[in-house]
């Protein structure tokens, strides 16, 4: 599926304006000797945000600001190793964790709602091709997406509203996924938020999880199981469609509020 919208990343720079030495002419009447002029030099300024917390093992500090409407509240924890805690969960490797306790409560497990910074030589180790299709995307090629943390399911029944959108420090892309182990129609209006990134360095892989609810697909909520290939394409390609079609203003929380948190991100390295 093609991403919809394409946002133009801006990556943060210094400009260092230099002045020029220029030739003063003699002095004659009438006329008073100016030397040329100057420029100070320009710093760009540097990201910031309101909320910082500190992840030393990996030499860095994470910070956000809250959007409006955003419920606040969180846990930050560094993460030496997530063990499994269902059959189809991987070991994930050392991670930064801020969990927003808001959305999850006392829930903490890899999918809760929350920021995830990793980094790409550990997650290269066990799940190389995730990486691979991160770049692909940010490299212009639409179709590879990919989710990390992997979130259960053997397949994909929801994957919408995928658009390109850059953090602070990096680039990245977001989208709506819902993924299913039986091949049934939707039994609740409730999906993933994902976002996926890539710092400008290489060096870290950010993942941001959260639950956005469409209350519009009301009438897609069956939970009935499909009778064949072509009734599953179908019904899928309706979903996707009203989901792609929809203002972003119409999840809860919108996509918009999301995407402002996102945009927000800043790695910091010490």
């Amino acid at each position: 599926m093609k991403l919809r919208n394409t946002v133009v990343f801006a990556s943060l720079s210094t400009l260092f304006l230099a002045g020029c030495n220029m030739a003063v002419p003699p002095p004659t009447a009438g006329t008073t000797n100016i030397p040329a002029a100057t420029e100070a030099a320009v710093t760009a300024p540097q990201p910031t945000a309101e909320h910082i917390f500190n992840f030393d093992p990996f030499g860095i500090s994470v910070g956000f600001n809250y959007p409006a409407g955003y419920t606040q509240g969180v846990t930050d924890q560094f993460m030496p190793v997530y063990v499994p805690n269902a059959p189809y969960e991987i070991a994930y490797p050392q991670h930064a964790s801020i969990v927003f306790t808001g959305y999850n409560g006392d829930t903490a497990n890899i999918s809760s709602t929350g920021i995830r910074i990793f980094l790409t030589s550990e997650v290269n180790a066990i799940a190389p091709d995730d990486v691979t299709k991160l770049n692909a995307v940010l490299a212009g090629q639409l179709d590879q997406r990919a989710d990390f943390p992997h979130l259960a399911g053997a397949g994909s029944l929801i994957d919408a509203q995928a658009t390109l959108l850059p953090f602070q420090s990096g680039n990245g892309y977001r989208f709506l996924i819902l993924r299913k182990f039986d091949a049934s129609a939707l039994s609740g209006t409730s999906m993933t938020y994902l976002y996926q990134g890539l710092s400008q360095d290489g060096q870290y892989m950010i993942s941001f999880i959260t639950n956005v609810d469409a209350p519009f697909i009301s009438d897609l909520v069956t939970g009935q199981a499909f009778n064949s290939d072509d009734e599953a394409t179908s019904y899928k390609n309706q979903l996707n469609d009203r989901l792609n079609t929809a203002d972003p203003n119409q999840f809860n929380p919108p996509l918009t509020t999301l995407d402002a948190l996102v945009l927000s991100i800043v790695i910091i390295q010490k």
